[in-house]
């Protein structure tokens, strides 16, 4: 009846705790060693088995409670969002910042962000939680070049460094690297994690890119708690490219992100491409749906922080519709050159079939040349952003 009875006796509260919620207390060693009958040393050993199976979770101070582990996947086909895959996953996410200063690249982010080294940069360290248990500790590192001047209240207002990017730098990221390990974390991720300084975690370091340019925009590395998560690595070889590392470039841009990009080209740019597509050999057949027609439209914008939709009246916007070899394309752009709207149409038709590749770097061109727009505007607006202190 003594110690070597605590696999059976785990056993039975393992059966015990399935049943249970995550955050129950269970019960106390005193409790465990009267129902048994055997010592409190077998008891506190049962209940370290059921540590050391992750199904149970001990909080300094407070007492031991039920522990579920939620599954976090690690896909290039999801957004490279925390909070987003921990309410995928059913839980709750909160985050805490903890500090946001400026730094500078070593050697190896550098490497990783495609800067120089000693670049400058905006680094985040945030505390994690998971149904309001303390699951994490991540450090952030954004490039000087891409973080948005604001970033730092916008970041405090809506914990999601993904949103901040894509709502405040024009940029969609998606994980291009990861490494996944689990590893003994330096002091001040043990202390973020309330773990003891020998305890193993979790260690996930990423890189994102924007999905249209290409360009390295994030790198973070994140340090987890064991009985909190389930890590689940989806691998896609797909598509791959025969390099080594972290892609060059993401994936194919969508017929959404075409039409966006198509809109922002230079008419001269459009006209040349639309006849190159139409020289091909074999000549592709073209016919007019919608000849170029003008119109009003009504011109909205988002704000980057609440996402609400402002109306700012009417602008005048002209479209057309062919038919390209039994492929339709659209276009919309504003004012009124018809040549140009209707190219851009060609254009559109032109990357579901034959001119694809070259219809592609048209708008990688232009999604570099809005991100310098982008960059230089938020530039010359910097010295105007007031900086509030934080009560």
């Amino acid at each position: 009846m003594g110690r070597t009875r605590y696999p059976e006796i785990a056993g039975a509260l393992a059966g015990d705790l399935a049943a249970g919620r995550p955050g129950d207390r269970i019960p106390s060693e005193h409790e465990i060693a009267a129902r048994f009958g055997v010592s409190r040393a077998a008891a506190r050993a049962a209940v370290q088995e059921l540590e050391d199976r992750l199904l149970v979770r001990r909080v300094r101070g407070s007492g031991t409670f039920v522990n579920h582990r939620i599954d976090y996947v690690l896909s290039p086909r999801l957004a490279p969002s925390w909070h987003q895959t921990i309410e995928a996953a059913g839980a709750v996410p909160r985050s805490v910042v903890k500090e946001i200063r400026d730094g500078v690249l070593d050697a190896e982010l550098a490497a990783r962000l495609e800067r120089p080294e000693g670049s400058a940069a905006r680094v985040m360290v945030r505390q994690y939680f998971i149904n309001d248990l303390v699951a994490g500790w991540t450090t952030e590192w954004l490039p000087a070049d891409i973080c948005p001047p604001a970033a730092d209240v916008a970041i405090r207002a809506v914990e999601s460094v993904d949103l901040v990017l894509r709502q405040m730098a024009r940029v969609e990221p998606v994980r291009a690297w990861c490494r996944v390990s689990m590893d003994v974390p330096p002091p001040e991720a043990a202390a973020g994690l309330e773990i003891d300084e020998w305890r193993h975690a979790w260690l996930v370091e990423s890189v994102s890119r924007d999905r249209v340019t290409g360009r390295p925009v994030l790198a973070s590395a994140a340090w987890t708690r064991v009985e909190m998560i389930r890590i689940i690595v989806e691998i896609d070889n797909s598509n791959r490219r025969g390099e080594e590392g972290p892609p060059a470039r993401p994936g194919p841009i969508s017929r959404e992100e075409r039409w966006e990009l198509l809109a922002a080209a230079e008419a001269g740019e459009l006209i040349a491409l639309a006849d190159a597509c139409l020289a091909a050999e074999p000549a592709p057949e073209l016919a007019i749906v919608a000849p170029p027609r003008t119109g009003c439209v009504t011109a909205q914008v988002r704000d980057p922080i609440l996402r609400e939709r402002f109306l700012l009246g009417d602008v005048l916007a002209c479209s057309a519709e062919v038919e390209l070899d039994g492929v339709r394309g659209w276009a919309m752009r504003t004012g009124d050159d018809r040549a140009a709207v209707l190219a851009m149409a060609i254009c559109d038709a032109a990357g579901e079939t034959l001119g694809g590749a070259a219809v592609e770097e048209l708008c990688r061109r232009v999604a570099v040349r809005l991100t310098g727009r982008e960059a230089a505007e938020w530039a010359e607006l910097a010295p105007t952003v007031v900086e509030f202190e934080e009560l």
